[in-house]
């Protein structure tokens, strides 16, 4: 799996998604990069989205995170889990919209990280700007790209 950016040259963009198949271990061959879905509605602020993390918990199930503009000049993160090969509609991470309130919002020469663990369960960190322009750090998890949030 991977991700990047992508920019359609009208001002809005979507980050893609690749895949490389896991027929033959070695020999899989790379999918085709598919749209994020939902991060184009996402992306209010018209600006560049962009995939800067993936990670599997096993073929097909996996989760993805990176930024967007959710108004002009303001920065925000997104999440988006696949499952059984299909992925689900982005959304900003949980809890983010009450706490980024910067001027800026995320960095995007930032961080956000995703990792899956082949048990299922997902979890996502990286920072944000608060109130008073300054970087915290955040964490959130618990949901699955094989089933549902856990308790």
């Amino acid at each position: 799996m991977a991700g990047g950016p992508e920019d359609d040259h009208g001002g809005q963009a979507a980050g893609r998604l690749g895949r490389r198949s896991h027929r033959g271990g070695r020999n899989g061959r790379w999918g085709t990069a598919i749209r994020v879905p939902g991060l184009a509605a996402l992306n209010r602020g018209g600006g560049v989205t962009e995939v800067l993390t993936v990670s599997c918990a096993s073929a097909g199930n996996c989760a993805a995170g990176g930024y967007y503009f959710d108004r002009p000049d303001h920065h925000t993160w997104f999440v988006a889990v696949e499952r059984n090969g299909r992925w689900g509609t982005a959304i900003q991470v949980p809890g983010l919209k009450t706490l980024n309130k910067g001027t800026d919002g995320v960095d995007i020469n930032g961080e956000i990280s995703v990792s899956c663990v082949p048990a299922g369960a997902c979890a996502a960190g990286g920072y944000y700007t608060d109130a008073s322009d300054r970087g915290q750090g955040f964490v959130t998890g618990g949901w699955h790209p094989l089933g549902a949030r856990s308790p």
